[in-house]
């Protein structure tokens, strides 16, 4: 009896052994049952003694035992289906089976602690994609078919059937780079940062809401999601990376938070379907190129009392002759010779109720009319006040006071201002007549008068 209990352990024990895969070697499939070569971008320090494709397996044998996978190991190997790497790799380099676009199923080996990045990307008929149990860095809990950073709980590669548990708090870099077939994709509410180029490529990607911990829209983060239409931006998010939704053409419309305060370079890029784009007040910064080659843009919005200073290719190839440019009440005048607004043919404004902060200076020109500018209190401004050989300024005023010795060579400077204000400003004709109400100097009083105040150009607080 004690005989065949032996016999029996060491039959247990051998048949663990043969099971194990030898440290030195690879076992993996192919769609073609043909042998798959390393990438020659690879670099092999241990030498390839044989590869071999024997009764529907492939086995790769080196002269020593393996502690990594090299950098584009199976780069491009696109009739690999499986493979079955040997305890002691300890490091997956950079892309190792980046376009392996048959591989359907991986088990990372308890012995890794470090994956680089891209490892997976445009494995796109990843189907399993698994960490082993026993493994102290990495796991795959709750069957996500997906690499969790254990400690950090950052989810560091995904694939098209992953599914993010609720445990995960971060998305890594590069996580679903390229993952083609991917359409949607729910992301707790546990996640607080998504890293750069997370979802960059993943042209099948029609809708996404990002949950509200997220105070960032890093870089590259949805570029060339050429059919994603609409994206939920959360309330917390205070700024828009460089080339964010770049190339993501079926994009019809996009919220931007009253939180944001950056919009970076190319963020938007060639957002071909984009119709409208509305800009909170918030936003201190537009990036070059934000908005270039948005050649849908019907209208963009904003909410700045004074024009904010862009770059002049903020809005390059936007049909700026049709596209309508909505500005707050009162400040059309201003936004009609600020640099890159002045682009815009068709600004009009938008009603708005003004709060008890807003202060306005009234800009009359005789009987024609009058504008009101929004103002800063404790500011001055300088105005540009433009004359012509038949029209010369007769008086200035500034809230009762004339100021007309003020005006040098067509230029006045207000003094501080500390509350609502009027400048009132009156002409004479060569011939000598006022023309307190004409204006425009057509020999008449009439509505084209109004269009005059624009000759009063305001360049700006001092």
């Amino acid at each position: 009896m004690i005989k065949r209990t032996i016999l029996l352990s060491l039959s247990f024990a051998i048949g663990l052994c043969l099971n194990a895969i030898p440290r030195n070697t690879i076992y993996y499939t192919t769609s073609n049952d043909s042998v798959c070569y390393f990438h020659s971008f690879s670099k092999l320090p241990w030498g390839m003694i044989s590869n071999e494709y024997v009764d529907g397996q492939g086995i790769m044998t080196f002269a020593e035992d393996l502690n990594e996978l090299p950098y584009y190991a199976f780069y491009d190997c696109k009739t690999l289906t499986t493979v079955e790497l040997p305890e002691g790799i300890k490091f997956i380099d950079e892309c190792a089976f980046r376009d392996c676009e048959s591989l359907k199923s991986i088990i990372i080996p308890d012995s890794v602690d470090s994956i680089a990045d891209l490892v997976f990307a445009q494995c796109i008929s990843l189907e399993s994609l698994e960490v082993s149990p026993g493994n102290q860095r990495y796991d795959s809990r709750e069957g996500c078919n997906a690499i969790i950073e254990t400690a950090t709980n950052n989810l560091i590669a995904g694939c098209p059937a992953t599914v993010i548990p609720s445990t995960v708090t971060g998305i890594g870099f590069y996580a679903f780079y390229n993952c083609f077939p991917l359409t949607s994709i729910n992301i707790p509410s546990s996640v607080s940062f998504i890293d750069q180029c997370a979802f960059a490529g993943c042209t099948s990607l029609t809708s996404v809401t990002i949950p509200d911990a997220v105070t960032s829209i890093n870089n590259h983060l949805f570029y060339n999601c050429t059919s994603l239409k609409s994206v939920s931006i959360p309330a917390a998010v205070t700024s828009i990376g460089e080339q964010a939704f770049r190339e993501c053409t079926s994009l019809e419309s996009i919220n931007l938070p009253a939180s944001l305060t950056t919009i970076g370079v190319r963020a938007f890029e060639n957002c071909s379907a984009l119709k409208s784009v509305e800009i909170p007040k918030s936003v201190s910064t537009v990036s070059k190129y934000a908005f270039n080659g948005c050649t849908s843009l019907e209208s963009v919005k904003v909410h700045w009392s004074r024009p904010l200073s862009i770059p002049s290719s903020v809005f390059y190839q936007v049909n700026t002759d049709e596209c309508i440019l909505y500005v707050p009440q009162n400040t059309s005048m201003l936004y009609m010779v600020a640099p890159t607004w002045i682009d815009f043919v068709n600004i009009q404004e938008f009603s708005n109720e003004p709060d008890a902060s807003t202060h306005f200076l009234t800009i009359r020109q005789g009987n024609a009319g009058e504008m009101k500018q929004v103002v800063e209190l404790g500011k001055s401004y300088k105005f540009l006040l433009t004359q012509s050989d038949d029209k010369t300024i007769k008086r200035v005023t500034f809230n009762g006071k004339d100021v007309t010795d003020e005006v040098t060579d067509g230029w006045y400077t207000t003094p501080v201002i500390n509350s609502d204000s009027e400048l009132f400003v009156t002409y004479i004709t060569a011939d000598g007549l006022p023309t307190d109400a004409d204006v425009n100097g057509d020999g008449s009083v009439n509505v084209n008068d109004i269009s005059e105040i624009s000759s009063l150009i305001l360049y700006g607080a001092e």
